[in-house]
């Protein structure tokens, strides 16, 4: 099932945005507000577009009685 499209606000040169805007308005009022805030600063605002998951594990099993010894 698709997750519903959500924005992120990111200062220029910042860290990575962490708070998911459910629609594009509350985005868009929080880069004023954060650029009121911090003037001269640049406030972008991001739509995510794809997500990419690599969970690929490789799982060996030993038993810890085995001695090795073939006989």
């Amino acid at each position: 099932m698709a997750e519903p499209p959500y924005w992120l606000v990111w200062r220029e040169g910042g860290p990575g945005p962490t708070y998911r805007h459910p629609d594009v308005v509350s985005a868009e009022n929080e880069a004023k507000r954060l650029a009121r805030a911090n003037p001269g600063q640049a406030f972008v605002i991001l739509c995510p577009l794809s997500r990419i998951t690599c969970s690929q594990f490789v799982v060996e099993t030993f038993d810890p009685t085995d001695d090795g010894i073939p006989f």
